[in-house]
């Protein structure tokens, strides 16, 4: 044993004596510079330094992406509540189930502004899109640039948050996977919107179906009928929404569109003229 440790350690005095050698060559070329050694010491360091510089700006690229695809969601649910109030629907097509799809013909997906905006959330994310609708529902969800694993996801309730699509023809709704980060799905007043759409998109109260006492839920007034669930009167004509829209039939987004002659202006249940 004794024989094989005194050779080893005379090959080990033979490569400290080559690396001596190799480091005075390197020394005496560079009049004075780095020894090899040193160079390699440099050279570590500065592609440590390298890797973590370029997951740094990756990771910053990647979150760019998604604040991207959020923002570019938000116009999508813009557009599509303009094509409702045009169309008076989601499209007339029952794009639902298996078949779901965001270029499915007749449905609102394909107008021209929608599927542009539908295009780009897909390029910010790198992956499709999943669509479903029918003429009173919808749903959108793309996967995140920084997680292809976690999407990101918007309805017609008003949920916008980190989610899947359930495009079956019951439901056509976002699935929330983050409680914490994608919001609370849950529909405390049953009035059609969820706890989190809500709280952070619409300022109305999640435990009162009808926020500002007009007689539509914050749910109709949102998805339905496009006035503001926190007004009793949205176009300011001094009929409540709930009276243009359940008694007369008139518009309670035009203010020359209201009921004709002389209204009960004494009863709250019909004018804000009192």
């Amino acid at each position: 044993m004794s024989v094989y440790l005194l050779q080893l350690e005379r090959e080990r005095a033979k490569i400290r004596s080559h690396v001596a050698r190799f480091d005075a060559h390197v020394h005496e070329k560079q009049g004075g510079g780095f020894t090899f050694i040193e160079l390699l010491i440099s050279i570590t360091i500065i592609g440590i330094f390298s890797t973590i510089v370029l997951g740094t700006i990756n990771s910053a690229r990647l979150k760019g992406r998604d604040s991207a695809i959020k923002e570019q969601f938000h116009s999508v649910r813009t557009q599509v509540s303009l094509y409702q109030i045009d169309n008076g629907n989601y499209g007339t097509a029952n794009n639902t189930g298996g078949g779901a799809s965001c270029s499915a013909s007749g449905s609102v997906f394909v107008s021209t502004k929608i599927a542009e905006l539908l295009a780009s959330v897909q390029n910010a994310s790198g992956g499709s899109a999943i669509c479903a609708s029918d003429r009173s529902k919808w749903v959108a969800s793309v996967p995140l640039a920084t997680d292809a694993t976690k999407s990101w996801c918007t309805d017609s309730a008003g949920f916008a948050g980190q989610g899947y699509a359930d495009t079956t023809s019951t439901a056509i709704k976002c699935v929330a996977t983050d409680p914490g980060g994608g919001g609370d799905t849950t529909d405390s007043d049953g009035d059609g919107l969820t706890n989190t759409a809500e709280t952070t998109i619409h300022n109305t109260n999640p435990n009162l179906s009808d926020t500002d006492g007009d007689n539509l839920s914050d749910g109709a007034e949102v998805n339905t009928y496009h006035t503001d669930p926190t007004l009793m009167d949205t176009d300011g004509d001094g009929f409540y929404d709930g009276v243009e829209v359940l008694t007369f039939g008139t518009d309670p987004l035009d203010p020359n569109s209201y009921p004709q002659g002389d209204p009960p202006f004494g009863s709250d249940n019909y004018s804000s003229n009192n």
